[in-house]
């Protein structure tokens, strides 16, 4: 007696592709995607290529800081490089090293029992809420991509 296994057909084998690829490209959506632990600079044409640029359309002023580090695998962390501040209605575009090259944003500063709700990925279409609930400030990570802060409120 001759035992035959089923065979996958070509549809369910696309069908496995196309939801890992979907499950990819929606961790990179949501800030899945690396930020650069360097001290990277860019120049004006690779801004929209992987140049964390952050914008702030919260009304409130968020830290911001370059060369993020990973605490145990997390979006939690440290930062080194350069931090600012940046405005309520600003973009991080407005700083420049003294060679002119704009900063890579990498992260952004949650204070105390605040919430931090930004856009983040491609086109900036997906949203993301962090939630720190410590008595300490935290630092989060951004995409490469960078993001859009709307809003920090307490929680």
């Amino acid at each position: 007696m001759e035992t035959t296994r089923p065979r996958r057909s070509i549809k369910g084998q696309l069908i496995v592709a196309a939801s890992s690829t979907v499950l990819v490209g929606t961790m990179a959506l949501l800030g899945a995607a690396p930020a650069k632990a360097t001290d990277f600079r860019c120049t004006q044409s690779q801004l929209q290529i992987n140049c964390g640029v952050i914008y702030n359309t919260s009304g409130a002023s968020i830290r911001i800081a370059t060369n993020f580090s990973p605490t145990y695998g997390s979006d939690v962390g440290t930062v080194s490089g350069f931090t600012a501040t940046l405005g309520g209605t600003q973009n991080s575009n407005s700083f420049k090293d003294g060679s002119g090259r704009f900063y890579d944003w990498d992260a952004v500063y949650v204070p105390p029992r605040h919430c931090l709700t930004m856009n983040v990925g491609p086109g900036l279409a997906s949203t993301v809420q962090y939630r720190n609930t410590r008595t300490t400030g935290v630092w989060y990570k951004v995409n490469n991509v960078g993001a859009n802060v709307r809003g920090l409120r307490s929680c």
